[in-house]
């Protein structure tokens, strides 16, 4: 799996985004952190790296994420309203990426409304786990810092709603692209976007693309996050 762009345009350029990415030749990761929350940052960033490191999704490894997280808080050195806002919980989505090189098969895994786009060459084949502009949540699945919050997705079979897979062996020239939701939005009103979308180069060529959208009002003002992902080409006779 070869990385051709991991660019992340936080939606206000004096501060740092809440979206975070990670990147291993096998795993990758996009998660969004919720605005809304404390230290979302930190969590999606803890939740995309621990996913790279160890891609086993499952409650357990919920509940160690869990523990790191609080092990680098401690909530009696807090003031009353930032110890109040971290006991209501940190909260970001994970859109995971798990390629098998011996069966050419992609394992996908997604808690919230980041969107993975599968194509041959520039041509749009899937989208998941949203597939129109017009489908995304209000308030879309997150993970949480406070157990409670997870258990509507981590039980069997709710989880592996969650979960699919794409066999890359029936294409020539596969390419995942993977997107928070404001730009993953943007991409499927228009799927002409995808074309262009695989030929940026550069962080900068996203965000003068971010900007100009968002100018037009085509783009909402949001942290917009583009994985790129290539995968070695189908061999034929």
């Amino acid at each position: 799996m070869e990385l051709l762009l991991n660019a992340v345009i936080p939606k206000d350029r004096s501060f740092a985004p809440e979206d975070h990415t990670a990147f291993s030749p096998q795993q990758a990761a996009v998660c969004d952190g919720a605005s809304i929350s404390y230290a979302s940052a930190t969590w999606a960033d803890l939740l995309a790296t621990r996913f790279v490191a160890n891609p086993d999704f499952s409650s357990n490894w919920v509940d160690d994420a869990i523990r790191d997280y609080e092990s680098q808080h401690d909530a009696a050195t807090m003031s009353w309203s930032a110890a109040a806002s971290y006991a209501r919980g940190s909260f970001s989505t994970l859109l995971g990426v798990r390629y098998d090189e011996s069966t050419r098969d992609v394992r996908l895994l997604s808690i919230g409304d980041s969107v993975a786009f599968l194509l041959d060459g520039d041509s749009l084949k899937e989208s998941w786990p949203i597939t129109s502009a017009n489908d995304f949540p209000v308030r879309p699945e997150l993970i949480g810092t406070r157990r409670e919050d997870n258990l509507r997705f981590l039980e069997q079979p709710l989880l592996e709603q969650h979960m699919k897979v794409y066999r890359l062996a029936a294409y020539q020239d596969p390419r995942i692209l993977c997107m928070t939701d404001a730009l993953a939005e943007w991409a499927l009103r228009d799927v002409n976007t995808i074309a262009a979308l695989c030929k940026l180069k550069t962080t900068e060529d996203l965000a003068q693309l971010v900007s100009a959208e968002q100018a037009a009002r085509r783009l909402r003002y949001d942290d917009c996050t583009l994985l790129s992902l290539r995968f070695p080409a189908v061999t034929r006779a």
